[in-house]
């Protein structure tokens, strides 16, 4: 599996609170069959100074991380770094916003405003797949009471669809999956956890595991739709 959705950098935002607790999420990820984790904190880019400030953050809290894990000689999965990026605002005026894609792609997870979509909200989508970054929507099935929101973006071409471990396990969210598979789009998986425990945990295994006997489709929600995106493979 490859999780393309997660908040496992510790203390850089609502996710992991201290490096014991993203070991702790990064373990029992890979013991599940997790290889890769993309490690996507939220950001809000309202300028080129925040946008600076968060890769420095985030970079800070990676090396910490990765320190620890190797003192402790923690078996973790590949991590990747990015963002979850709010796309309330027009990013490409920035001058270092391609820096918020998942590092060594143009993919970029963004998170779309909790609310009605007007045609300024999917222009911004439009004007990243006009600077060449592949949008990667994140967990569509959030989204799901706005049926016209989703009517608009399932109608785009060049865009990625990822949807959270939770929405495979409900039918109502499911029959959305399964609509847009129909409709030819390409799905991701992810996670979206934020802790160890609780509600927020990963269920990206409970997800895998209903879901890989079904039909030869989620074999490549789960894996090979993020390993082409990853590794140009």
């Amino acid at each position: 599996m490859i999780d393309m959705h997660s908040h496992i950098l510790p203390g850089i935002d609502d996710g992991a609170e201290n490096v014991k607790e993203a070991l702790t999420m990064l373990e029992d990820a890979y013991k599940k069959g997790c290889s890769t984790v993309v490690a996507t904190p939220h950001l809000r880019a309202y300028s080129e100074e925040e946008i600076e400030e968060a890769l420095k953050m985030r970079d800070m809290a990676y090396e910490n991380l990765m320190s620890e894990a190797k003192k402790g000689e923690a078996v973790i999965p590949e991590i990747k770094l990015g963002f979850e990026v709010l796309l309330d605002k027009e990013i490409t005026v920035f001058p270092a916003f391609r820096k918020l894609c998942i590092e060594g792609t143009n993919a970029m997870l963004v998170e779309m405003p909790m609310h009605h979509w007007d045609a300024f909200a999917l222009s911004r989508i439009d004007n990243l797949k006009k600077e060449g970054i592949l949008p990667i929507i994140a967990h569509l099935d959030r989204y799901i009471v706005f049926k016209k929101n989703l009517e608009r973006v399932l109608s785009m071409e060049g865009v990625i669809y990822q949807f959270n471990a939770e929405a495979f396990l409900g039918r109502h969210r499911l029959n959305l999956i399964k609509k847009t598979l129909k409709m030819g789009k390409t799905v991701v998986a992810g996670s979206d956890m934020h802790h160890s425990t609780g509600v927020r945990r990963s269920r990206l295994y409970e997800a895998y595991r209903k879901m890989i006997g079904k039909r030869k489709d989620y074999e490549a929600v789960f894996e090979g739709n993020a390993h082409r995106i990853l590794f140009n493979k």
